[in-house]
């Protein structure tokens, strides 16, 4: 019998390349990994594969046994945890702006570009460094603000985070 693949759905590149993984990035890979094979694959090919009626694409149900996944089973299900998703960016984006110093930034390249982490992984990072006024999320490992934190310092490097070296 087939085991059934378990899809990860992630624009992060470095997740997608094994790289420098956050402990939460690998627990939930090693999560999956229990139950089957996993195939990382983004957001638009999520999409895709949804739009085609690929059925084995959903992961099993939200149960206690699984804390932290979703049975994504349509197209506006997932662009609407899409949507408020980047809203929520949006909001730590406004306030990482405000904040994030030139030497920060490059200190943030070194983690992303450099080391090759995780969005997860910089969030950490970031908490870790004890800059002031900057650890105001939860958890650390954060993936939209470690998003929104390399946003910033690509900006301020001239760069575009969405592309590479940052991803």
């Amino acid at each position: 019998m087939t085991q059934e693949i378990q899809y990860f759905v992630t624009d992060d590149r470095m997740v997608r390349e094994i790289r420098r993984l956050d402990p939460d990035d690998l627990a939930l890979i090693q999560a999956l990994e229990q139950t089957g094979p996993v195939a990382f694959i983004s957001c638009a090919e999520f999409i895709e594969k949804v739009r085609q009626g690929v059925e084995e694409l959903a992961p099993p149900k939200l149960s206690p046994a699984r804390p932290g996944f979703l049975n994504i089973t349509s197209t506006s299900q997932f662009m609407g945890m899409t949507k408020a998703a980047w809203k929520r960016h949006e909001k730590f984006y406004r306030m990482v702006k405000k904040r994030m110093t030139p030497e920060q930034a490059a200190l943030v390249r070194t983690a992303r570009v450099g080391w090759g982490s995780t969005w997860r992984s910089v969030a950490r990072f970031c908490w870790e460094q004890n800059w002031r006024m900057w650890r105001s999320w939860h958890p650390v490992s954060n993936q939209i603000i470690g998003m929104a934190i390399c946003q910033r310092a690509a900006e301020i490097a001239g760069e575009d985070f969405m592309k590479p070296p940052w991803n």
